[in-house]
């Protein structure tokens, strides 16, 4: 990656652009690799193919907490995590294959008034003025809750979706939408067995 001019992180501004300058060799050779998948959409300047980096940087934080016998200790984690993106999906698209699809769905939990609201959207997409569906990915690890000893004894997750015109779609049973955007899930001894995946489609209006 360093012989390539690409920054280890693959959030750092203008990675995408350089990749655009590599040669199709060494394109080639990294999608081969995983490192890289070719999109091909409009983003306002016609069809043009989009390099998206796949790769990832796992940061761990490591520390020594002391808990005194018998006594209560109160830890609380937080952190802000960082969110991912494409400017166009192919949820809804007539040319998405069974296959993208699955994968959608095997990280997001794809319902069937999710895909029919993203499907209304994108055939509102044609011509200059429609509606274009950018991609919001966000991905929490709940599965570190599974670290002591037992379940989590009370659970709650709230998601925000962020507008009351995007779609959101992840992961967990015993959703309760308390608000235009926000969504909650309680739990009572609950075991995390896998990441959270978040996904949201944000409508924006097309130059």
């Amino acid at each position: 990656m360093k012989d390539l001019g690409l920054a280890v992180s693959p959030l750092e501004k203008g990675v995408s652009e350089r990749l655009g300058q590599l040669s199709e060799a060494t394109l080639e050779r990294l999608r081969e690799q995983g490192m890289v998948e070719f999109d091909v959409f409009d983003a306002g300047q016609g069809m043009k193919r989009h390099m998206r980096p796949l790769w990832s940087v796992r940061t761990i934080y490591c520390w020594t907490q002391t808990f005194p016998a018998g006594n209560d200790v109160i830890v609380e984690h937080r952190y802000t995590p960082s969110v991912g993106g494409s400017a166009q999906t192919i949820i809804g698209s007539s040319y998405a294959t069974k296959e993208q699809l699955a994968s959608y769905d095997d990280r997001h939990c794809l319902t069937d008034g999710f895909v029919a609201a993203a499907k209304r959207l994108q055939s509102k997409a044609s011509g200059n003025g429609g509606t274009i569906l950018t991609e919001q990915r966000l991905e929490y690890i709940l599965t570190t809750g599974a670290n002591w000893l037992g379940t989590i004894g009370k659970f709650r997750l709230t998601v925000d979706k962020g507008a009351a015109d995007n779609l959101v779609s992840f992961c967990m049973d015993g959703v309760r939408k308390i608000s235009p955007t926000q969504f909650v899930v309680e739990k009572q001894d609950f075991y995390p067995g896998k990441k959270l995946d978040i996904l949201i489609l944000r409508p924006v209006q097309a130059r």
